[in-house]
């Protein structure tokens, strides 16, 4: 599956989103080509897609709502800082947990400074299958890369169509531009010196995409991991949904949490006591009242199924036992 597309807004985040050739965007900008007007803000996708979103742009002039594949071009990182001092210190550490993670070289990353308060950081890969949760797998991956060493990243920018500013464009607040920095220069350069750098663009060469190993085993592992926590929260609303058709009713839940004023306590109790008599059992009713609980606790619903399943039968073992 190709996904030969991406997003582009000129202006503000309001302007008309707009479906390009993604290769091609990235490549124009990288090299600041006079064409463009670079003085404007501009935004590129962190992501590329099928023709399944300019299908839906298309049809409704907005990429909102896009539920289809996703392809990867890079692994990117969005780190801000209040202080762009403290973004420098926090992004040498994130560039060289990167580099010894994944056995990088630093020739491998592309280094932005954002044009404001923090610096991107994009690792251009190939080997990876489009897929429609791809972007949840993304965040996951770099956050774990970045929890390893106790850094937070943005993790907005792992959104499906998530804009984020092309290389070489302005930044409309501070006048700076989007600019490549050294991944070794980081080590002495400093945030006068980077601001300084902003001041125009700077072209630059788009290194070549790699399937580095490292990077796509921790992606499968990552994706594996996605997936699951997906089917998990699928089978919790269902079976929330199951537990609302079970009949324990909105006005039941209240009383038995926070019980009821005293001028109306005698038909609050009789209400409850109708509704929760209408179960056709009592192994319905114990799930119906423990299921939400144990979904609240963190259980997933197939642990939660599990034990009252078997705290049921346990209780019916022991009367059996009895009756012997």
């Amino acid at each position: 599956m190709h996904a030969p597309y991406g997003l582009k807004v000129v202006g503000g985040a309001s302007s008309r989103r707009e479906v390009v050739s993604f290769d091609k965007a990235i490549r124009l900008y990288a090299s600041a080509d006079p064409r463009l007007p670079l003085e404007i803000p501009t935004f590129l996708s962190a992501f590329r897609y099928t023709a399944d979103l300019k299908t839906l742009v298309d049809a409704t002039e907005s990429s909102a709502g896009y539920a289809g594949p996703i392809g990867i071009a890079s692994i990117n990182f969005d780190l801000d800082r209040l202080c762009l001092d403290d973004a420098l210190n926090d992004v040498r550490r994130l560039v060289a947990g990167i580099v010894e993670r994944w056995s990088l070289d630093t020739a491998d990353l592309l280094v932005a400074f954002s044009g404001s308060k923090g610096f991107h950081i994009s690792i251009p890969v190939d080997g990876i299958r489009p897929a429609p949760n791809n972007n949840a797998v993304a965040r996951r991956l770099a956050t774990s890369a970045a929890d390893a060493i106790g850094l937070k990243i943005d993790e907005g920018v792992y959104l499906p169509t998530q804009l984020w500013r092309a290389p070489n464009t302005r930044h409309n607040k501070t006048g700076l531009f989007k600019v490549i920095v050294d991944a070794d220069d980081l080590l002495y350069i400093s945030a006068d010196a980077v601001r300084q750098r902003a001041a125009l663009p700077i072209p630059f060469d788009l290194p070549n995409s790699t399937a580095h190993p490292a990077i796509l085993r921790e992606w499968r592992d990552a994706a594996n991991a996605v997936q699951l926590e997906a089917a998990n929260e699928r089978q919790r609303r269902e079976t929330t949904a199951a537990c609302s058709e079970s009949k324990i009713n909105a006005l039941t839940w209240v009383v038995i949490r926070e019980g009821a004023d005293e001028g109306d306590r005698h038909r609050m109790l009789f209400s409850c006591a109708a509704n929760l008599a209408g179960f056709s059992s009592v192994d319905d009713l114990v799930t119906a009242i423990l299921t939400p609980v144990g979904l609240d606790m963190g259980l997933s619903a197939r642990d939660v199924a599990r034990q009252i399943k078997c705290g049921i039968e346990h209780v019916r073992c022991k009367a059996e036992e009895g009756n012997t």
